[in-house]
């Protein structure tokens, strides 16, 4: 929790000392913000329309999130480190009961495939694990995006929120419905799939990587 350069310096007397060019790619963009979209999608899912300033969600429980004895009925989320939250607010974050539920619901979703409108290429996302169980390894999150030459370009987690995050802002409007796994090209998913697997290593240091599927997110047609 604490600021990377402040840890570097107290580390190594001045952060002029450390060259951040080396692990620049390795650190995410990505901050307490970034959560609003997911939030926001989640809740419209379950019905629910939260009302939003600034970095502050308010919105009534799903009735399906009450199943938690601890999460109560409404909330203000606050999605931002400073200032401190006010009376009646909640950081949100993993840890906080009715966001850990959020997360468990998303989890919970078993469409494979969807169309999305506002995406400009196909993209899949996949899970890579590694197959050597030796040593705990957490899985990663990894997305493939068809590129303009018909390739494949390889997204990190957090890559994948910032491109994504635009189009969940606006939940009701911009996404699309669910599709059957037969929408999908034959050989699109391998395709895909196999880019993954080929370039694992550069989003892992995984022994023996191993990539499952997890979703598909295809261009809905405009109109």
């Amino acid at each position: 929790g604490e600021d990377a350069v402040e840890t570097v310096r107290s580390l190594v007397g001045h952060a002029a000392r450390f060259d951040f060019g080396d692990i620049a790619g390795e650190i995410p963009r990505v901050d307490l913000p970034d959560l609003v979209p997911f939030v926001k999608t989640m809740l419209t899912t379950r019905g629910r329309r939260p009302s939003q300033a600034d970095h502050q969600l308010e919105f009534s429980t799903p009735d399906e999130w009450r199943d938690d004895f601890a999460i109560v009925e409404h909330y203000k989320l606050l999605f931002a480190r400073e200032p401190r939250p006010e009376p009646g607010q909640n950081v949100a974050g993993v840890g906080l009961r009715v966001f850990d539920r959020a997360l468990r619901d998303g989890c919970e979703l078993d469409e494979l495939v969807t169309t999305v409108r506002g995406l400009d290429a196909p993209l899949f996302v996949f899970v890579v694990r590694d197959l050597v169980t030796a040593e705990e390894a957490q899985p990663v999150v990894v997305g493939a995006e068809q590129n303009d030459q018909g390739g494949w370009t390889l997204r990190r987690d957090w890559e994948l929120l910032k491109k994504l995050n635009p189009i969940a802002d606006r939940p009701r409007s911009l996404t699309g419905t669910p599709a059957p796994a037969s929408s999908i090209g034959p050989s699109l998913l391998v395709e895909a799939r196999e880019a993954v697997e080929s370039d694992a290593r550069s989003v892992s240091d995984f022994n023996v990587p191993a990539v499952e599927d997890l979703a598909g997110l295809l261009p809905a047609a405009q109109g």
